[in-house]
Order: C-alpha cells, then sequence, then structure tokens
C-alpha cells in the first residue's frame, strides 16, 4: 500500500480472483493488514495472560468490522490456525504441558485411551451419543 497503492489499478493476490479499482484494492489490503495484526496482536495479548495455543485459538474473536468482511473469513487459513502460529513463530511449539514434550503416536495413544475407558463396546457408545448431540470434536479426536 504504502509503496504503490497511489498507482495500482489491478490487485492479483493468491487465493482470490483479481481486484480492479484503486479504492477498492486499497480497501482489501487495508482489511488484511487489519485482519493479521488483530490475530498477530490479541494472539500475544493472551500469551501473555499464560494462555496455550489451543485457549488462544478458541478465545479470539474477530472484531465484526473484519468477521463480516467476506475475504476475511478463513477458506485457506483460519482465525485459529493463524492464531497458533503467531504463538509458535515468538513462542515455540510447546504449549507449556510437559506430558506435550515426548508424545505417544496417535495410534498408540488411542489404543492406551480405550484400555482406560473400558471396554470397546462401551466406548463406541459413548462416542455415539457424543456425536448425536454433536460433540464432534471429541468424537474426532477420540
Amino acid at each position: 500500500m504504502a509503496l504503490f497503492g497511489d498507482q495500482a489499478e489491478i490487485l492479483v493476490a493468491q487465493h482470490h480472483w483479481p481486484i480492479w479499482g484503486q479504492e477498492k484494492l486499497l480497501g482489501y489490503l487495508g482489511r488484511q493488514r487489519d485482519l493479521y495484526k488483530h490475530i498477530h496482536d490479541q494472539a500475544l495479548r493472551l500469551a501473555a495472560h499464560g494462555l496455550r495455543p489451543a485457549e488462544i485459538a478458541e478465545r479470539l474473536r474477530l472484531p465484526d468490522s473484519l468477521a463480516q468482511d467476506w475475504a476475511c473469513r478463513g477458506y485457506y487459513g483460519t482465525v485459529s490456525h493463524n492464531a497458533k502460529a503467531v504463538y509458535q513463530r515468538y513462542l515455540s511449539w510447546y504449549d507449556g504441558n510437559p506430558a506435550n514434550l515426548d508424545p505417544l503416536p496417535p495410534s498408540e495413544a488411542a489404543r492406551k485411551l480405550v484400555e482406560y475407558l473400558g471396554p470397546l463396546d462401551a466406548v463406541m457408545a459413548r462416542a455415539r451419543e457424543d456425536f448425536a448431540r454433536g460433540e464432534y470434536r471429541w468424537v474426532a479426536a477420540g
């Protein structure tokens, strides 16, 4: 915007169709700037309050001015993913939970989880109940 905004008439960006007209393309670029600044600043603010990546991703919301803009909605990336990326850039992948320093691979962890929860039939019955209640994230992770 600062270098070429006063000369630009067409913007061709990745994952988006071309934008014609200086006013429209500057508006688009300005909202994208505001979107990423908001995610960046709020992710770091929440991290400074001790929240971990998954907690930040759950809590961080866009202001209505950005959330209602079609080009700021998550299609090729989401607020959740981008907030976690900000955390990782500054504070590493480590989420503060020592158990995550050397986790079991997913298949071994799933096998252990079933052992702890009980017989497979009971686990599947609980999963079906959770699915029926719309708790898809839990059922998919388990």
